[in-house]
């Protein structure tokens, strides 16, 4: 799957560029996607009736892809201000799928 992911200081939004799966297969879509980078670890998934949001790390710094089913929003955001910096390297590894 690709995403166009647009960098802002606080957060990574993706936007897909083809069509998501149904919303029952969204966490499983995302957990598998987020696996896919060896480079990301201890992915911890929870979900809600309209949304999901998954813990991981990279380079031991911690950050969290969202999903909103109601307004169809996908974001990554970090998890402190040490997470913070390495957002542009976390975009730059996402965008190599």
């Amino acid at each position: 799957m690709q995403f166009f992911i647009e960098e802002s200081a606080e957060l990574l939004l993706l936007q897909p560029q083809q069509q998501l799966p149904t919303p029952e297969l969204l966490l499983p879509f995302f957990s598998g996607w987020l696996k896919s980078f060896s480079q990301l670890s201890q992915l911890q998934a929870e979900q809600g009736l309209d949304w999901l949001h998954i813990r991981f790390y990279f380079h031991n710094a911690a950050f969290a892809l969202h999903y909103e089913h109601y307004s169809d929003s996908c974001w990554v955001d970090a998890d402190n201000a040490t997470a913070a910096v390495l957002l542009s390297d976390l975009a730059s590894l996402l965008r190599s799928s």
